[in-house]
């Protein structure tokens, strides 16, 4: 059975995904995926908004082609927290204008009518808050028929009497994070259980409803000589196996015994390793601390992100366990 998050009956929680690449391209892997756990909407980031020689513009905006795709895909859209610092009115009235457009013209090339719902993924601040909180505003008012949502932070939980909580319909906790993710130490920056339950023990006085997004993906952290840390992405456990490059130290720690390549970044020997993964057993204890201090039922699963890769060591089984 699938369990949904403190309802009664035995009700299926909806599983989604996050897709978060430049390049919409779904191989047979993430396609297998998402007709096996019947996944009916999919949350693409469409482009960023950024803040750049003080002029505020889109980056990073995904390619779709002209391919069509089957389950329903809400646009995301990250928008930095510099981009509300010192906004004027005139500058926030152009940006939801814009956005509106761009988020159009490019759902129109998979998608046929509106978007059923845009979400909205900030890290705003106490100093940013009141500008991008009056940007949901309006920009729900200008689409009132498009459902609002926007992604919530480990800390904007714990702290939202002060961070302030944003007027849109739905929110979608991000539910990982809880490190530095150049941290050498022993803590998983990715997601350490420990750290986040401290965060959500207030999580059922929260005003707007919420959806759990968890992750699935995994990185390294690459040390030199200097203490310098730099991260790569999609690395797991059978890429660091050669033992003619890497010598396994402590748990999740390597030594690079010989230079080589790693994810297209060029190690030199005697760097160090940190590798951060999530296990299914991690996700289960998750979404145990949720449950038990968000009894309201869940709706809905977000994992981040549909990517290939991330599906090495969890099954479509482990997923519905989860969720």
């Amino acid at each position: 059975n699938i369990l949904c998050f403190g309802c009664k009956k035995k009700e299926a929680t909806q599983i989604s995904f996050y897709y978060w690449n430049t390049i919409f391209n779904i191989d047979k892997t993430e396609q297998g995926y998402i007709d096996t756990l019947k996944v009916k909407e999919v949350y693409v980031r469409f482009f960023d908004i950024i803040k750049e020689n003080g002029r505020i513009k889109p980056n990073a905006q995904i390619d779709f082609g002209e391919k069509t795709f089957s389950p329903v895909i809400i646009p995301v859209v990250f928008i930095e927290n510099a981009v509300f610092k010192n906004i004027s009115e005139t500058e926030l009235n152009g940006l939801i204008q814009h956005l509106a457009k761009e988020v159009q013209f490019i759902y129109a090339k998979t998608q046929k009518g509106l978007p059923k719902e845009i979400q909205f993924d900030c890290d705003w601040t106490k100093t940013t808050a009141k500008a991008y909180f009056n940007f949901l505003e309006k920009f729900k008012a200008n689409q009132p028929n498009i459902l609002l949502s926007a992604t919530i932070r480990l800390h904007q939980i714990k702290y939202y009497n002060e961070t302030g909580v944003p007027k849109v319909d739905k929110g979608v906790l991000m539910y990982y994070s809880t490190g530095n993710p150049l941290d050498f130490s022993a803590k998983n920056a990715i997601l350490d259980n420990e750290i986040a339950k401290n965060y959500i023990k207030n999580i059922g006085n929260y005003p707007i409803k919420l959806d759990i997004a968890l992750p699935i993906f995994s990185w390294a952290i690459v040390k030199n000589e200097f203490n310098e840390t730099r991260l790569i992405s999609g690395v797991k456990p059978i890429d660091l196996k050669d033992t003619m490059f890497f010598k396994p130290l402590e748990k999740h720690f390597f030594l690079v015994k010989k230079s080589n390549y790693l994810n297209g970044l060029y190690l030199y020997q005697g760097q160090r390793i940190k590798l951060e993964t999530i296990e299914p057993a991690d996700l289960m204890i998750a979404v145990k601390n949720i449950k038990k201090y968000y009894p309201n039922k869940v709706d809905k699963i977000i994992f981040y992100n549909l990517d290939g890769i991330n599906f090495d060591n969890i099954s479509t089984t482990d997923l519905v366990q989860i969720s």
